[in-house]
């Protein structure tokens, strides 16, 4: 697959959300024939309000194509989240954690 030159890799932003789900929803498994699903599919999806903490996290990256239309709007076409888990232990029973 020879890379486009008009793609750009950035952190995304609160006006990505949008894109982003559409993105996934085009590859959720059950919007897909069997054909497609033999490519590779995501098999869960998120929230609009999982990918605005995802994003105000600084942990989202996305690729997008710049539209003829407006020079400050992108097209969503790929996207990449890197996340820290924080896991706070809330209780302690005798010989095992409760999170």
């Amino acid at each position: 697959m020879t890379p486009r030159a008009d793609v750009t890799v950035r952190l995304a932003s609160q006006r990505d959300v949008a894109g982003i789900v559409d993105l996934e929803s085009r590859y959720f498994v059950d919007n897909l024939d069997a054909a497609a699903r033999a490519r590779g599919f995501i098999s869960i999806l998120h929230s609009r309000q999982w990918f605005a903490l995802a994003i105000d996290s600084g942990g989202m990256h996305v690729a997008a194509i710049a539209r003829e239309a407006a020079a400050d709007a992108s097209r969503v076409i790929g996207r990449r989240v890197l996340l820290q888990l924080h896991v706070a232990v809330v209780g302690r029973a005798p010989g095992r954690e409760v999170l």
